[in-house]
């Protein structure tokens, strides 16, 4: 299929960049080596993971500073384009969103560093503590959520809408902002409580 191909594409541009880049990489980490970063204890390769509770800058970027900068706001309006993309059975089964999901999901557990399972048994696999800030990893999170935002305006600026479909996405809609006016709420009553200035 066309979905298939583009698929198959993009991985073998991946494999592509990875064989170009391989010199350089197996050089830089040749002469990371020599660098004062040899023989770091596993502690240093957690040193700037980001909070889960960063998750709250989806909504809220004035929290960014609580997080020491960690912010995964993309924007409302990306937001609801995301989730109108994402509001349909068909549109989840399509190979292209699966990827970009599945990349997004990756990065954002690498990015938790020593909240994440998956982060720590990486390194606790390769002893390679050099690596540290994974909160890096938000560059990717973005970069997939831009992505995705661009396939639902796409989807929703040529999709013929009918009302069951309508009705979907409006309901989609109507629980992102529930949840949006609850948390807020209920933030704000925390934050008064322990007498914080973040709003």
């Amino acid at each position: 299929s066309d979905q298939g191909r583009k698929c198959l594409f993009i991985l073998l541009a991946l494999l592509a960049s990875g064989i170009v880049a391989f010199p350089q990489l197996f050089l830089t980490f040749r002469l990371a080596s020599f660098s004062n970063r040899v023989n770091l204890v596993e502690d240093y390769a957690y040193v700037g993971s980001m909070s889960p509770l960063a998750l709250l800058t989806l909504a809220y970027p004035a929290l960014t500073s609580v997080f020491r900068g960690n912010n995964l706001y993309l924007g409302i309006h990306s937001l609801f384009l995301i989730i109108g993309a994402l509001s349909t059975k068909e549109v989840r089964k399509k190979i292209f969103v699966k990827i970009w999901i599945i990349l997004g999901l990756l990065a954002f557990l690498l990015a938790l560093g020593e909240w994440s399972p998956l982060y720590v048994g990486l390194i606790k696999i390769s002893h390679f503590y050099s690596f540290r800030t994974p909160a890096k990893f938000l560059f990717f999170i973005c970069f997939a959520g831009a992505v995705l935002s661009g396939y639902g305006f796409q989807l929703l600026s040529s999709i013929k809408q009918t009302k069951q479909s309508s009705q979907t996405i409006d309901k989609s809609i109507l629980r992102f902002v529930g949840f949006v006016c609850f948390s807020l709420f209920f933030f704000c009553v925390i934050f008064l409580f322990f007498n914080l200035t973040v709003f």
